[in-house]
């Protein structure tokens, strides 16, 4: 007589899951932005892009240094994302249908890592159900079109986001360094979360004053990282 051994569920089970769904979110978001992309009517282009962004981006692959007009030196900007079209333009050429494209698969990794977060905080299926409407809401959709440092800056925002909750819940320093290095990127994206890390110690000191000797050696690490 055969015996039948009952299913149990495991990590790898769970994992596997998780890996599926994500999968899930990612291409359903991709899918999204590019039907939209092809669908939607006279898609422009925002003016800080054709006006600040790409001459940057095209003057540094000349040669003629970090500036809007050649060989004149800027600091209005932010790097990253000049940076990060110049290497686009690099290979593709000046293309924003490549911009747009590349914008897209960051949307999708970027509701990927929400997924990530509400299920940390809350559970599988609300982050599932939160990730698809993420996915499917008309103005973040809308956004990439433009071609701003947007997309990226969120994407790297969520990615700090969701290291800091890892940060706080297991207090260990790899979490912290990573914690570090997106914020990091984000204000070279966009300078606004520069005074983050103040308010990042207070949370902390608040949350393990007793354990201060470990807030104080954390928020170091994280200080170097960031600065680094």
């Amino acid at each position: 007589m055969a015996c039948s051994i009952p299913f149990r569920l495991n990590s790898k089970n769970i994992l596997s899951k998780t890996a599926v769904l994500l999968i899930i979110i990612f291409f359903t978001t991709l899918l999204v932005r590019i039907a939209y992309l092809y669908l939607a009517p006279s898609l422009s282009i925002a003016p800080d892009t054709i006006n600040s962004y790409t001459p940057i981006a095209v003057n540094l692959i000349h040669g003629n240094g970090y500036s809007i007009q050649p060989n004149v030196p800027t600091d209005k900007i932010v790097p990253l994302y000049p940076l990060f079209l110049a290497c686009i333009y690099s290979i593709f050429g000046c293309d924003y249908f490549i911009v747009r494209i590349i914008l897209a698969v960051i949307d999708s990794f970027t509701v990927v890592v929400s997924f990530l977060i509400a299920n940390r905080i809350f559970s599988r299926k609300v982050a599932f159900f939160s990730s698809l409407v993420i996915s499917f809401y008309l103005p973040f959709v809308h956004l990439f079109t433009y071609a701003l440092s947007d997309n990226l800056f969120i994407l790297l925002i969520s990615l700090f986001t969701y290291f800091l909750i890892r940060m706080f819940e297991d207090k260990d320093k790899g979490s912290t360094v990573k914690c570090g290095i997106f914020l990091g990127l984000a204000i070279l994206c966009k300078p606004i979360p520069a005074f983050v890390p103040v308010f990042i110690f207070i949370g902390w000191f608040i949350c393990y004053y007793k354990l201060y000797r470990l807030v104080f050696k954390r928020f170091i690490i994280l200080l170097i990282t960031l600065v680094c």
